[in-house]
């Protein structure tokens, strides 16, 4: 360790009235028992005020940054590098221990059971998903949310996920109780088209298509399939086995 006096001349004769501190320089690193001890002298290896002041300390091997200690900061600790707003509310935390990290001030969370995204209100308050290639509609956005009611108004809780284009028109999927629904927004209007609970399938207001071809379907074909031939003009359906005409 080399020893530097300050405030002294170059024949090292104390200048009168000068400040005088000494400032030891290391070749290495020290270990955590060394740090330990240096402390215990009670001259912190930087700052010589209370911990909980603004500055840089190093005590028992452990590194603290305080840009403060009360209102707007950030702190960084052996526990966790952590963000405070103006009235000294926790924004955002990474945790040393298991990794954990906040952010948001609570509304999203990222640890080892997963990814979790708080959020409250209704449609409007969402996850949003970007993709900076679409040029179409600048404005648009994939988005999922966990919403007290859906669409149509049911009041039991309902996952919603789908694209919106813009603030008139949007698309998407309302999965709720035993009931998945297929709604479309156009032109700030809502409109259900699919129904599909646990006991049936409903198609609402929109005409229903079934597939179409100059052949009768060979792959994949169960009892029940609808097919319209383009060629004969005939609605045909598969029953018993084989294709049965309908008109």
């Amino acid at each position: 360790m080399n020893q530097w006096n300050l405030g002294s001349n170059c024949a090292g004769v104390n200048l009168p009235g000068a400040a005088f501190c000494e400032f030891g320089v290391f070749d290495r690193v020290l270990d955590q028992s060394e740090v330990s001890q240096l402390f215990e002298l009670q001259q912190p290896l930087v700052d010589t005020g209370s911990m909980e002041a603004p500055g840089i300390y190093i005590m028992d091997g452990q590194f603290k940054i305080a840009s403060g200690t009360s209102g707007q900061r950030i702190e960084i600790t052996a526990a966790e590098i952590a963000g405070y707003n103006s009235a000294g509310t926790k924004q955002f935390y990474l945790q040393s221990s298991d990794g954990q990290a906040m952010a948001g001030g609570g509304a999203v969370i990222l640890n080892s059971a997963g990814f979790e995204v708080h959020t409250t209100g209704e449609a409007n308050i969402f996850s949003k998903w970007f993709n900076s290639e679409i040029t179409t509609y600048t404005s648009a956005f994939g988005f999922a949310n966990l919403q007290k009611t859906d669409p149509d108004s049911h009041t039991y809780g309902a996952m919603n996920f789908g694209v919106r284009h813009n603030a008139s028109n949007q698309s998407g999927i309302a999965c709720w109780l035993n009931e998945v629904d297929v709604t479309i927004q156009k032109a700030a209007a809502w409109r259900t088209v699919l129904e599909s609970n646990y006991d049936k399938v409903r198609v609402v207001g929109v005409p229903f298509r079934v597939g179409t071809g100059t052949a009768d379907p060979t792959v994949g074909v169960e009892n029940g399939v609808l097919f319209y031939r383009t060629d004969t003009n005939k609605l045909r359906l598969r029953a018993g086995g084989a294709w049965v005409d309908l008109n």
